[in-house]
């Protein structure tokens, strides 16, 4: 949604006759606030000067401002892991994925939380080869997207009895 302010600055009307390099000059200083969003609009403008050799017809002067709304960036969705928690034998791939395009998954977690590292969508990492459970979770990133819910596994390495 568009916010307008509108401005007058001057409501003139009359002719400047031609003068050599006649110059003319407004000095004007005004600041507004939206009430409908509390952004303050600073529309400091300290002059303006109008040069000119030959007659200057001045109707009026105004400044009209337009802004965007900061729109909320959408939410990364929320990362993927593939397959889901459970019982693996060791070396077992593990896939993480988002759905959100061009999205940066950073993992965390293992034995005692002390591993972390960032894949992108797709890419995989390996479960331990030793035998204990081992807990992860993923948020995700991506430019003009906020940072995802945080997705969590855990995974119970059996050696090697399980595949």
């Amino acid at each position: 949604m568009k916010k307008h302010l509108l401005l007058i600055l001057a409501l003139l009307a009359f002719v400047l006759p031609a003068r050599a390099a006649t110059d003319l000059l407004f000095n004007f200083t005004q600041n507004s606030t939206d009430s409908d969003y509390g952004t303050n609009f600073d529309t400091s403008v300290n002059s303006i000067t109008i040069s000119s050799n030959a007659d200057v017809y001045i109707k009026s002067v105004g400044i009209y401002i337009e802004a965007e709304d900061t729109p909320t960036p959408e939410k990364c969705a929320t990362p993927v892991f593939s397959p889901a928690s459970g019982t693996f034998g060791a070396g077992k791939e593990i896939t993480v994925t988002c759905s959100t395009p061009g999205a940066t998954i950073t993992v965390v977690g293992g034995l005692d939380n002390n591993e972390s590292f960032t894949l992108t969508s797709g890419q995989t990492f390996k479960l331990p080869n030793k035998e204990n459970t081992y807990n992860y979770a993923a948020s995700a990133t991506a430019t003009g997207y906020t940072e995802s819910e945080t997705a969590d596994a855990s995974y119970i390495v059996d050696w090697p009895a399980c595949a």
